[in-house]
């Protein structure tokens, strides 16, 4: 199991914006909300170093992103989409808009305006121009839309408000955020979620954790069947630990719809382990796990008597 450690950065990236590829009109297939699921594996240059990450996102094709660009999550799903900084910046691909928020985009080459229509929300915007219009209201951006290579670039803070989303940016381990579970930073877009208790879904995700360790130290008979039973007593011998992290473990920060579940160890305190992802729209958890060179993210089975075997001898 790799503990995460990291110092705490503090700020914000100064703002998010998005890309528009130019068309007179662009529609993309629905993507699936709520499935943040994704293995990495790393990338390496000719003397060796890591240079990048190619990730697997679900039902997408594979993605290569360097060590500092931001992932991209709308709706709770890791889209196969580049980011970019520019001049403290984040900007991704407007057509997000169109494939998670289920909204209509058109581009007027004419007057080079772009028009996002969202049920009785209309959005027109203008290149080089902070104005953007809101229904029949003038509003001002904190950025002007502009055209670089065929390629629209807006800011996506007041887009995604204005259509009743959150957008966020999380740092991630690589720009040393203290207790993150991602490698590369986030940018999401979220529907706004109640700011609840976190304890419900800490209540759930304990739960499941005693469950599989219970059902991995009862079933000893079905880990001997499995890839990993040369590490059987290694396993029944960490369980005391385990039973003391998952006491211990605890909320730590949210990515949009997503409650990150972490424990912090006691003998140092800026190391995490045992990474949850608890779903507060679905209930669905998930493990996020390192196993060198790959990071991954997967839905955490019921049934699953390995659960344990794997997370804390492997990664």
């Amino acid at each position: 199991m790799k503990n995460i450690n990291a110092k705490k950065l503090v700020g914000f990236v100064g703002g998010i914006c998005l890309i528009f590829s130019l068309s007179s009109h662009t529609t993309f297939a629905k993507v699936v909300e709520g499935n943040p699921v994704f293995i990495s594996d790393s990338v390496y240059s000719t003397d060796g170093l890591e240079d990048s990450l190619i990730y697997h996102f679900a039902e997408q094709e594979a993605i290569k992103i360097n060590d500092d660009r931001p992932l991209l999550m709308v709706k709770g799903t890791f889209l196969a989409a580049h980011t970019m900084t520019q001049n403290n910046r984040v900007f991704i691909p407007l057509r997000v808009v169109a494939e998670g928020l289920d909204a209509k985009v058109d581009w007027n080459p004419d007057n080079q305006t772009i028009t996002i229509t969202k049920d009785n929300i209309h959005l027109l915007l203008t290149i080089n121009k902070k104005e953007i219009k809101v229904n029949d209201e003038i509003h001002q951006l904190e950025a002007f839309p502009i055209l670089i290579n065929n390629t629209t670039y807006v800011p996506l803070r007041f887009v995604a408000e204005y259509l009743g989303y959150e957008v966020g940016y999380e740092v991630g381990s690589f720009q040393k955020k203290q207790a993150s579970v991602f490698h590369n930073s986030v940018v999401w877009i979220d529907t706004k979620k109640n700011q609840g208790s976190h304890e419900q879904g800490l209540k759930e995700t304990k739960n499941l954790l005693f469950h599989l360790l219970e059902i991995g130290e009862k079933e000893k008979a079905g880990l001997e069947n499995s890839p990993f039973n040369n590490q059987i007593d290694y396993f029944l011998g960490m369980i005391p630990r385990i039973k003391e992290d998952i006491e211990n473990i605890h909320y730590t920060y949210s990515i949009g719809r997503y409650d990150v579940f972490q424990c912090q160890s006691k003998s140092d305190p800026s190391s995490y382990n045992l990474p949850i992802i608890f779903d507060t729209s679905s209930g669905k958890i998930y493990a996020v796990s390192y196993v060198y060179p790959t990071y991954s993210v997967y839905e955490i089975q019921k049934d699953d008597i390995e659960f344990f075997l794997k997370y804390y001898v492997f990664g």
